[in-house]
C-alpha cells in the first residue's frame, strides 16, 4: 500500500516500530544553519526525507537516524529528545528508543 507506515504513534507522540519519531532534527539542523536540503547531502539520505522526518509525518530508521546524527555532529538521543532530563524519560516510557540507542552502540546504564 503506498504511503502507509508501519509505525503508529502513542500518547508521547513517539513511533512504536522499527521507526522513531526525531523531534530534535529540526532545531539541530536550523543551529548548523543547514537547509533540509544540505543536510540530506550530507547525510546521505533524501531531503524529502529530512523534510517529513523534520515535520514529525514519520519515523527514522535506525539507519537514518545514525546518518543524520554524523551528519549534525551530535549524538542520535540529541536527535530524539530534548535535554537528559528529557531523553531519561524517553529511555523509560519508550522502550523502542533504548533498543534503538543500544543497537547503536549506547551503553543505557
Amino acid at each position: 500500500m503506498m504511503g502507509s507506515s508501519t509505525s503508529t504513534t502513542n500518547e508521547g507522540g513517539y513511533a512504536r516500530g522499527r521507526s522513531t519519531l526525531l523531534p530534535g532534527q529540526a532545531a539541530h539542523r536550523r543551529r548548523r544553519g543547514l537547509t533540509q536540503r544540505q543536510l540530506g547531502e550530507l547525510a546521505g539520505v533524501a531531503h524529502t526525507t529530512v523534510q517529513r522526518l523534520g515535520a514529525l509525518n514519520r519515523g527514522a530508521y535506525p539507519q537514518t537516524l545514525r546518518k543524520l546524527a554524523i551528519a549534525l555532529g551530535v549524538e542520535p538521543a540529541d536527535l530524539i529528545g530534548g535535554g537528559p532530563m528529557h531523553r531519561m524519560t524517553v529511555f523509560v516510557r519508550h522502550e523502542n528508543v533504548a533498543r534503538l540507542l543500544e543497537s547503536l552502540g549506547y551503553c543505557l546504564e
